[in-house]
């Protein structure tokens, strides 16, 4: 049975991924506080073959609507802030997100990394 989602249920630890389209790809964590915050860390990306790191990349703030689905925004402490939209998937075990800026093409997953999370499987 469907249950409504909310910001509580994207609590605790995760990590974020981008398989790489084209010449970039990307890994990072983010921590979620379940009210609409995070951060994200430890990003490690290649572009053009370039490898960069970055410690804390920034903070990230978002919704959850009661349907599964929800937005973000992440402010990286240089450039745009980059937008985001999501669905959660069925287990409240990650999320599926793609970009929604003008001229990015984006995808990845979110997976929660938390064994024990707030709220009930689906």
């Amino acid at each position: 049975m469907f249950q409504p989602y909310s910001e509580g249920k994207l609590q605790g630890h995760g990590r974020r991924y981008y398989p790489g389209f084209g010449p970039q790809a990307q890994i990072n964590g983010v921590v979620l506080d379940g009210s609409g915050n995070g951060q994200a860390f430890a990003a490690t990306r290649s572009a053009n073959g370039v490898i960069s790191f970055t410690a804390a990349p920034g903070p990230v703030t978002y919704t959850v609507n009661a349907d599964c689905t929800g937005s973000a925004t992440f402010t990286p402490p240089a450039g745009p802030a980059a937008n985001f939209n999501w669905v959660v998937d069925s287990k409240g075990a990650g999320l599926f997100y793609i970009a929604t800026d003008p001229g990015k093409v984006v995808t990845g997953r979110v997976e929660r990394l938390d064994k024990d999370h707030k709220g009930e499987d689906h």
